[in-house]
C-alpha cells in the first residue's frame, strides 16, 4: 500500500532523496501516498509506481526508484503552482475531482492539479494524508458535510476531526485505502426518505421511499446496491403500532433507491422506523423516520377512573377512552356522550359537579366527566350513551356504584350460581351494608361461612376456601370480604350461611341462596335394592344412576339407558325381562331412572345389565344374581338320557320337576320312584337297581341324579320315574338298548332237516352271551360253509342267495344266510364262523339234501346172470 505517514515502514527504508524527516519537513507536514509501493485499488486496478511525485517546496522533481524490477510510472511536466499531488498513473487513469466541485481549468477536467480548483484542493482524498493541514484547508461551514469527504469513486472517506490543531496529523482520522480497517468504505453517506406521511391508519399499508444521497450535494449515488432492514422503534405509545408487516424486508436497494411497504398492526402515537443498511462493506448511516401516528376506529368506550370510594355528596371524577378491539386508543374519535344513572333503589340523582355538563365530546380520544351523586346508591351504575349524529360507540355500563351509610347487615354483593360442579371454584363475595343495602366500605367484621348438613345427595361433601388454602373465616376489606369457594361432593340443595363472629358482631346472620352441586359421572350405578330371588311374573323395582367415583348422582345426565339380561344365567336364563311400562330402555331425569321389572321365564342366577344405548361413553353396570323362581306340573329328564348302556354299567338319569316351559322348579323336594317298564326284549334288562341308592330319591333344588343298573341286556328297556305329588303324570323314559358280550353264536332260524336241490333257506344266527341273550353291538363278518363231506353228491356247490360269497356282516349282532345245495346229499352240515372275532364256530344239525328224481337207474349190478333182486332208486337228473 502506500505511504500513509513518515513512520510508516513501507516507504522508510525505499526513499531516496534525503532522510525521511527531511521530505517530512520539506512537504511542510505533508506525505505524498503515492510515493512508493504497490497501489490495489479497484479503480485504478494494480499500479506500481516510482515517486512520480514533487516533493518539494520549490518546484524541482524528485525522483527515486521504489524497488527493483518495478517500471517506472510515466511523468507529467510539472506546471508552475502545480507542485503538490501530481500523479501520473501507468494506466493513464489519474481522475479526480475538485473537493466541492468542477476544475476550475477546463483543460485538466479528469485529472484536477493544485490550482485547478477554487477550493485549491484537488486528487483523489483517499490518497491525500489526512492531517491538521488538510482538515483546515478544506474547512468550509457553508459545505452540508463539512469535515467529511471522499474520493470522486466512493473509495474511502476522511472525517476531519475539530478543532483542527495546527501542525501534525493529531486533528483528523488517518485516510486509508480499501481494505484496511481505518478506510470507511461506502457509496453513499447516508439514507433519505422521501416520504412526507405523519399519520396512517392500523392495517394500511404505508409506501415508503428510500434514497442514498451524497451529504455534499444530496444527490442520490445510484452506485448503490444494498439490502436495507426496516425496524420498529419501541415505546410509541397507545398500542406501539406492532407488530409490524414489511413487504419486502430487508427489502434491496438497487441504483441508490428502494421502496417499502409498512403495515402497523397496532394503534401508535408516535411510531418510530428505522431502516438500517445490513451490508458491511457500504454501512450508509442508519436513517431514523418521523415519527408516525397509526390511527385506530374505536367501537367501544371503556374507563380509565375507579369508581371505589365514591361517596354520596362528593364529587369524583371519571374518564373514559376511545378503543378498537385490541384495546387501542382512537385519537381521531371526537364522540358527543352523555352519561346517566341506571339501577338506583335509594331514590340516588346524578348530577354535573363544578359548573360541568353530562354531555362531554372526546378529544385525542379521552373525555373527562365531573360527578356527585345525591345520595348513596347501592349497585347503580354509570351509563353512558353516544349521541353523536353518527352514533358509532355502543352504550358503556360503568359500575356497580357504592355509596356508604352505617352497617347493619350482610348482603350478597353478586348473584351466587344456582349450579356448580363439584370441585368447581365459585366466588362469594358479601358486603357490610346499611339499612338502605348500600355497601360500607369502613366496616372490617370478621365473617365466617359454615354448610347445612342436609344438602341430599352427597351433601356438598366439604366447604373449601381457595381449594382448602384458606381458612373459612376472613376479615372485610373495605366493607366487603370474598370467598372462592368448592365443594367436595355433589349436592341437590346445599345452603352457606355466613356469619358476623366480630365482638361485638353487628353484621348478624346471612343465609346464602341454595346451591345444586353437580359431578360429572364416570360409571352407572344400582342405587335401589336389588331382590335375591322372585317368582316368574313377579314385579320388583330397580333404579339406575348416573354417578361419579364417590357415587354422587350427576343430576346432569340424560343419557339412554338400556337392559338386558346377561346371558349364562341357567334354567330358564330368565327368559324376556319385561317392564310394567313395556319400556325396558328410557332416558335418565336429572341423573336416576327406575323400571319396573320381571322374569318371563325361571333363572338360577340372572344379572341384569344397565348400559348406555346410543353412544356409550360410561362403562355399563351388573346387578347382583336373582334366582328367579318357578312352579312344577310335572318330572322330566334333564339332559341326555343314553340310548345305549352295557349290563351291569350304571347310567346317568338327571329328573327334575319342571315347569310348562321345562324350567326346573328350585324349591320342589318331592319323592320320585324309579321302577323298570316290563317287557323290553331280549332279556329284558334283568334286575333294575339305582347304584347303592335306592329306587325313590329326594328331590333336591329341585332335581335328582338317578344311575340305573340293569342285570341282563335288553332290547329296548323303559325307565318309569314317579313323583309323590299324585297330580305329575308317570315320566317314561327310553328306550335304553342294553347290551352285553358275546361268547358264542347261536341260531335264530336254524336249517332245515331237509331240503331239495337248489332249494333256497334261510339261516341266521345271533351273537349271544352265556345266558343266550343277544350281543346287539356285534358288527362282526360270518363265513359260511360245508364242514364235511356227506354221502350221496356231498351237496354238490353251496350257495348264497344272500350276498355274491358265502360271507354276511352281522348287523345288530345278527347275520342272516340264504344257502342252497346243488347236489343231493345224506348228511351235510354247514359251519359258520366268525371272520373278525374268537367266537367259536356253530355247526348245523345234519341235514339231508334230496328231492324227486327225473330217472331210474340199477344202482345194484350184481344181479344180472345170478337171479338178484333188483333195486331201483330215484334221483335227479343232473
Amino acid at each position: 500500500m502506500g505511504c500513509t505517514s513518515p513512520l510508516d515502514p513501507n516507504c522508510a527504508t525505499r526513499l531516496t532523496g534525503g532522510t525521511n524527516g527531511a521530505l517530512w519537513a520539506s512537504m511542510g507536514g505533508q506525505w505524498g501516498t503515492y510515493s512508493c509501493g504497490r497501489v490495489n485499488t479497484p479503480e485504478f486496478g494494480n499500479v506500481f509506481c516510482t515517486s512520480g511525485v514533487d516533493l518539494s517546496v520549490d518546484g524541482t522533481w524528485w525522483s527515486g526508484n521504489c524497488g527493483a524490477n518495478v517500471p517506472p510510472c510515466a511523468s507529467a511536466a510539472p506546471g508552475t503552482g502545480r507542485t503538490l499531488d501530481h500523479y501520473a498513473f501507468c494506466v493513464g487513469k489519474s481522475v479526480c475531482k475538485c473537493v466541492y466541485g468542477e476544475c476550475d481549468i477546463s483543460s485538466d477536467q479528469g485529472n484536477c492539479l493544485l490550482g485547478s480548483c477554487s477550493t485549491g484542493w484537488s486528487g483523489p482524498l483517499c490518497d491525500t494524508p489526512c492531517t491538521a493541514a488538510f482538515c483546515g484547508g478544506h474547512n468550509d461551514p457553508s459545505q452540508p458535510n463539512n469535515g467529511v469527504y471522499t474520493n470522486s469513486l466512493n473509495q474511502c472517506a476522511c472525517t476531519c476531526v475539530s478543532p483542527w490543531g495546527p501542525g501534525g496529523a493529531q486533528g483528523c482520522t488517518q485516510c486509508t485505502l480499501p481494505g484496511s480497517p481505518q478506510c470507511v468504505a461506502y457509496t453513499a453517506q447516508a439514507l433519505y426518505s422521501t416520504t412526507t406521511v405523519t399519520s396512517v391508519g392500523k392495517g394500511t399499508p404505508l409506501l415508503i421511499n428510500i434514497e442514498a444521497r451524497f451529504q455534499s450535494n444530496s444527490q442520490v449515488d445510484t452506485s448503490v446496491n444494498t439490502q436495507l432492514l426496516v425496524t420498529l422503534n419501541p415505546g410509541g405509545g397507545n398500542g406501539g403500532g406492532g407488530p409490524i408487516t414489511v413487504i419486502p424486508n430487508p427489502m434491496q436497494m438497487t441504483a441508490g433507491m428502494a421502496s417499502v411497504r409498512v403495515t402497523f398492526g397496532s394503534a401508535c402515537d408516535a411510531c418510530v422506523l428505522v431502516i438500517t443498511d445490513t451490508d458491511p462493506n457500504t454501512r450508509l448511516s442508519p436513517l431514523v423516520m418521523p415519527a408516525i401516528q397509526v390511527n385506530v376506529v374505536g367501537s367501544r368506550m371503556e374507563s380509565i377512573t375507579s369508581l371505589t370510594g365514591v361517596q354520596a355528596g362528593v364529587p369524583f371524577q371519571v374518564t373514559l377512552q376511545v378503543v378498537d378491539g385490541a384495546g387501542s386508543i382512537d385519537r381521531t374519535a371526537g364522540n358527543t356522550v352523555l352519561v346517566g344513572l341506571q339501577g338506583s333503589t335509594t331514590g340516588a340523582v346524578l348530577s354535573p359537579a363544578g359548573g360541568s355538563s353530562l354531555q362531554r365530546t372526546f378529544a385525542n380520544g379521552l373525555a373527562t366527566w365531573e360527578l356527585v351523586l345525591s345520595r348513596s346508591c347501592v349497585g347503580c351504575s354509570l351509563v353512558f350513551q353516544d349521541v353523536s349524529l353518527t352514533k358509532t360507540l355502543a352504550n358503556y355500563v360503568l359500575g356497580p356504584i357504592q355509596a356508604s351509610g352505617t352497617a347493619t347487615k350482610m348482603s350478597l354483593a353478586q348473584m351466587l350460581p344456582v349450579e356448580v360442579k363439584k370441585n368447581e371454584a365459585f366466588n362469594v363475595v358479601i358486603n357490610a351494608v346499611d339499612a338502605n343495602n348500600s355497601p360500607v366500605p369502613s366496616v372490617t367484621s370478621a365473617v365466617a361461612l359454615s354448610l347445612t348438613s342436609s344438602g341430599g345427595n352427597g351433601n356438598g361433601g366439604t366447604l373449601l376456601n381457595n381449594g382448602g388454602l384458606a381458612p373459612l373465616q376472613q376479615t372485610m376489606v373495605n366493607g366487603q370480604v370474598i370467598f372462592s369457594l368448592s365443594f367436595t361432593a355433589a349436592c341437590t340443595s346445599c345452603v352457606i350461611t355466613a356469619t358476623d363472629v366480630s365482638t361485638p358482631s353487628v353484621l348478624g346472620t346471612l343465609n346464602l341462596p341454595p346451591i345444586r352441586v353437580t359431578t360429572q359421572a364416570v360409571q352407572l350405578t344400582i342405587t335401589s335394592s336389588v331382590p335375591s330371588s322372585v317368582s316368574v311374573g313377579e314385579y320388583f323395582a330397580l333404579t339406575i344412576s348416573a354417578t361419579d367415583s364417590s357415587g354422587n348422582t350427576d343430576v346432569t345426565d340424560t343419557s339412554r339407558i338400556g337392559l338386558t339380561i346377561q346371558s349364562g344365567g341357567g334354567n330358564g336364563n330368565g327368559g324376556e325381562l319385561k317392564a310394567q311400562d313395556t319400556y325396558v330402555t328410557r332416558n335418565l331425569i336429572a341423573g336416576n331412572a327406575t323400571w319396573v321389572l320381571s322374569f318371563t321365564r325361571a333363572c338360577d342366577a340372572c344379572v341384569i345389565k344397565a348400559s348406555e344405548f346410543d353412544a356409550p361413553v360410561l362403562p355399563a353396570v351388573m346387578s347382583p344374581t336373582i334366582l328367579v323362581r318357578t312352579t312344577a306340573v310335572r318330572i322330566g329328564a334333564v339332559g341326555t338320557v343314553s340310548s345305549q348302556v352295557p349290563k351291569q354299567t350304571a347310567m346317568n338319569v338327571k329328573i327334575a320337576a319342571i315347569d310348562i316351559n321345562g324350567d326346573i322348579d328350585r324349591s320342589d323336594s318331592g319323592l320320585v320312584t324309579m321302577s323298570l317298564k316290563p317287557g323290553g326284549g331280549n332279556g329284558d334288562g334283568g334286575v333294575l337297581s339305582n347304584g347303592a341308592s335306592s329306587m325313590g330319591r329326594q328331590l333336591v333344588n329341585g332335581e335328582m341324579v338317578f344311575t340305573p343298573t340293569f342285570s341282563a341286556s335288553c332290547a329296548a328297556c323303559m325307565l318309569l320315574f314317579t313323583h309323590s305329588n299324585t297330580g305329575f303324570p308317570v315320566l317314561s323314559v327310553g328306550p335304553v338298548a342294553v347290551t352285553t358280550t358275546a361268547v358264542r353264536m347261536a341260531f335264530t332260524t336254524a336249517p332245515p332237516a331237509q331240503v331239495a336241490p337248489n332249494e333256497v333257506f334261510t339261516v341266521s344266527l345271533q351273537a349271544v352271551d352265556e345266558a343266550g341273550n343277544a350281543d346287539y353291538s356285534d358288527r362282526g363278518m360270518i363265513s359260511m360253509n360245508i364242514l364235511a363231506a356227506g354221502t350221496n353228491g356231498n351237496g354238490g356247490t353251496l350257495l348264497n342267495a344272500q350276498t355274491t360269497n358265502l360271507q354276511a356282516q352281522s348287523i345288530n349282532g345278527k347275520a342272516t344266510f340264504r344257502p342252497s345245495f346243488s347236489a343231493a346229499c345224506d348228511s351235510c352240515r354247514l359251519q359258520f364262523s366268525s371272520v373278525e372275532t374268537s367266537l367259536p364256530s356253530l355247526t348245523s344239525d345234519p341235514i339231508v339234501v334230496s328231492g324227486q328224481g327225473a330217472k331210474l337207474g340199477i344202482t345194484d349190478p350184481a344181479w344180472a346172470g345170478q337171479g338178484g333182486t333188483v333195486v331201483l332208486s330215484s334221483f335227479p337228473v343232473a
